[in-house]
């Protein structure tokens, strides 16, 4: 679970400053809790379900503890070539 003094200004909305307003505190520091609802409706209800939520993690920020997992930034717009301009 992430504590506020783990939470820096870019996982706060544009503007706003967590320590001046409790609320909006208390939505950054449980935001993941909106992530786990998201992809609990998206999982079948089910023995199935149950189990793959059971092993869902959810972290608040790009540091985590499961070292097999490196995600990397991957620029599709990119790899498209329509996305070019011919000029």
């Amino acid at each position: 679970m992430t504590t506020a003094a783990e939470i820096t200004g870019a996982q706060a909305p544009a503007g706003a400053s967590a320590s001046a307003n409790p609320d909006l505190r208390w939505y950054i520091v449980h935001a993941y809790s909106g992530m786990e609802k998201a992809v609990e409706r998206m999982i079948t209800r089910g023995p199935l379900g149950r189990a793959q939520m059971k092993n869902l993690r959810v972290y608040a920020g790009p540091k985590h503890e499961q070292e097999a997992q490196q995600p990397e930034k991957l620029d599709v717009a990119a790899l498209n070539p329509k996305n070019s301009r011919i000029g």
